[in-house]
């Protein structure tokens, strides 16, 4: 510590206070804008996810009328699969295939099964994305490992779309 105050001294006397206060904005200045740069270049490369609009939840009394509220409705699954298949191309994540459940319950679950390669941040934004994409996809499960051999990640990410009940009848999306 006491070397740098002996530099800033030496420098303070050569070139004066005006200069020695420039240098030390100007260097905050840019360790400010490297800690904020990657998040604002994350930020703007997030997804477009962000087409559907999140259902409004209306308060009700009753409970199942507040989960009805949020379910995708039959006809926008491949939509919503869709976009969740594109958002991880677009993060670089490889995709994968789509595999079909049905809960013999109120509401229907779609899975969709993605095996994952790229890097942490890219899984991060998607995960985020598909997340805030709309209020009935929900994040099953993350399985990672480091890639064998470089930086990367790979492995599987379960998601869930859940619907209303598909009718009888009616072909599974």
């Amino acid at each position: 510590m006491s070397a740098w105050r002996v530099r800033l001294g030496i420098a303070r006397h050569r070139q004066g206070p005006g200069a020695v206060a420039a240098a030390v904005l100007l260097a905050l200045g840019l360790a400010a804008w490297t800690w904020l740069l990657p998040r604002h270049l994350a930020a703007r490369q997030a997804p477009g996810l962000d087409t559907v609009a999140p259902a409004v939840v209306r308060e009700a009394d009753d409970p199942q009328a507040r989960l009805r509220a949020v379910l995708v409705e039959p006809a926008q699954v491949q939509a919503v699969l869709a976009r969740l298949v594109e958002a991880a191309q677009v993060d670089g994540l490889a995709s994968g295939r789509v595999g079909y459940h049905r809960d013999e319950a109120a509401a229907t679950r779609v899975r969709l099964e993605l095996p994952v390669r790229g890097g942490y941040p890219a899984l991060k934004r998607f995960l985020g994305a598909a997340l805030a994409s709309h209020p009935g996809v929900s994040v099953d499960q993350v399985d990672v490992r480091r890639d064998t051999g470089g930086t990367g990640l790979e492995g599987t990410v379960w998601l869930s779309v859940w619907s209303t009940a598909v009718l009888d009848g009616e072909d599974p999306p």
